[in-house]
Order: structure tokens, then sequence, then C-alpha cells
């Protein structure tokens, strides 16, 4: 689908850009937004681009105000180029991650979901950029090679007792 201004109005059902506070757009074989449309989405703050084709998101970073955003079933492999630092959830289930690396600099985060990606090593000090999430109480990592030995299960959880595990086996 190209996705358009009109075409996200339609979907969203406002009359003004500017006014659309949440966006679906799943399945809709997506893999970019236009710039200059995500530029004009100055109240987003939900964002669901599940199950489409991006390969990088690159072309969010001017949405500084989002507090969701579902990117799971797609084929993402960084996402350093998220710079929504008000950011609380954040899903990227089924993607092409890696590593930890790219989330360092999202803080704000409460709750993440990573499952079923592609993190098979976690070196030492690879669970640095989880520290820098003071705020996370969820976390799903489950379905990652990294992730399916008792071991770093115990690891995960010693990084902040707070955190929630889920789906590690």
């Amino acid at each position: 689908m190209d996705v358009t201004e009109a075409k996200l109005l339609e979907l969203s059902g406002e009359n003004d850009i500017s006014d659309v506070q949440a966006l679906v757009l799943r399945d809709y074989q997506i893999s970019k937004i236009p710039k200059s449309v995500v530029s004009r989405l100055s109240s987003l703050n939900c964002l669901s681009l599940s199950n489409n084709l991006i390969t990088t998101i690159n072309f969010l970073e001017s949405l500084d105000g989002l507090v969701e955003i579902n990117l799971n079933f797609n084929q993402i492999s960084d996402v350093g180029g998220l710079n929504c630092l008000g950011l609380k959830k954040l899903f990227l289930s089924h993607n092409l991650l890696t590593s930890l690396d790219s989330l360092s600099h999202l803080t704000n985060i409460r709750e993440l979901c990573l499952y079923e990606n592609k993190i098979d090593n976690i070196e030492e000090g690879g669970f640095r950029p989880l520290i820098n999430m003071r705020k996370l109480h969820s976390l799903d990592v489950g379905g990652n090679e990294a992730f399916s030995s008792p071991s770093s299960t115990t690891l995960l959880v010693s990084v902040d007792s707070k955190i929630v595990v889920n789906s590690l086996f």
C-alpha cells in the first residue's frame, strides 16, 4: 500500500493529519511511510505497523511524541533511528534484531517485547542497554537463542529485580 496523507486520514477517521493520535496499519505490506507524511503526524502517540515489510525505521525519527509502538512481524534488524525518548511500550517480536545495543537510548521503556528475534549471543556487558531502562518492568525475550539456557535467565533477572521475564522457555 502506498501510504499517503489521504489514506492515513481515511484509516484514522480524522479530518486533519495533525490531529491523529493513534494509527493502526497492520497487514498493509508497508515498507516505509514517506517522511513528508510522518512529519505531519505531530499528535501521534500510538503507532502499530505490525505485519508489514519494514526493514528500517529511520522514517519514524521525527515522531518523538510516541508512547507506544508495535512493530511486530516485520524485518527490522536495528532500531537506532528511533528517537522517541518518551516511549513506554515497544513491541518488536518476530523481527531480525541480533543485539540489544540499539535500544540503550530508550530509557523510559516500561514494556519491551523482543520475542522471536535473532539474538543468539549476549557477550559480557551485552545487557548494558537494559541497565539504562530504569522503568522497565516487563521484558519478553523468549524464542531467542541467547536466552535458551537457565544461566541466561539468571543473568537477565539480575539486571534489575523489578523486570518480569516472560517466555524464556
